[in-house]
């Protein structure tokens, strides 16, 4: 996904906030912590303010991670899913 289509999806921001993870390539906030060992499908999304994805876990296709939400080592979010704000998916 480029940047332009993920503010067509999430709304306008600073592409500076944004970086694509180094292990699958998609979106993570600046202010999220995604372990490297963790895959990052090419279109989802990890937000900031704490989010936290896990050693060898999953955000599947079009799957959004939302603030402060945490998923744990190991686990998977299903494409098109969403980890709501403050939700924990796994071990946490």
């Amino acid at each position: 996904m480029t940047f332009k289509e993920l503010q067509d999806k999430i709304g306008s921001q600073i592409e500076s906030d944004w970086v694509k993870h180094s292990n699958g390539g998609g979106w993570v906030h600046v202010e999220a912590s995604v372990a490297p060992s963790a895959h990052i499908h090419p279109n989802a999304i990890v937000w900031g303010n704490g989010a936290r994805v896990g050693n060898d876990a999953t955000v599947g296709n079009d799957a959004t991670v939302g603030d402060t939400a945490t998923v744990g080592n190991d686990a998977t979010v299903g494409d098109e899913a969403t980890v709501g704000d403050d939700a924990t998916v796994g071990d946490g």
